[in-house]
């Protein structure tokens, strides 16, 4: 019977239902058969093929949030470094100017 995956998906649950849907399970001979036999082992199958495709949707995205939050958190790092680096630039050439400014002597206008 195919889960309802209502909870986390793993990629081994997914392998167990198709594993279980490639190898039909015996069944005993005391079967109905006809039609009707037919259309529940169609509606099973389709059943566990519904399960599987929710599944493998599932892991995808939850493979494609991790993915894009790695971006992100990379992207997040790499601004929080030039702007660092700006405000040490900045820093720096204000310490400069300054420096330059207690080395000049003092010219006042003459008259």
């Amino acid at each position: 019977m195919p889960q309802d995956w209502t909870g986390p998906v793993t990629k081994n649950a997914l392998a167990q239902l198709k594993a279980r849907l490639s190898k039909p399970a015996r069944l005993l001979d005391l079967t109905i058969g006809g039609s009707r036999e037919s259309r529940v082992h169609a509606q099973v199958d389709a059943a566990g093929r519904a399960a599987i495709r929710t599944g493998e949707h599932r892991l995808n995205q939850a493979s494609e949030a991790v993915q894009r939050d790695h971006r992100l958190a990379a992207l997040k790092g790499y601004t929080r470094a030039q702007l660092a680096q700006a405000i040490d630039r900045r820093e720096a050439a204000g310490r400069a100017n300054r420096v330059q400014q207690r080395q000049r002597p003092d010219r006042s206008p003459e008259r």
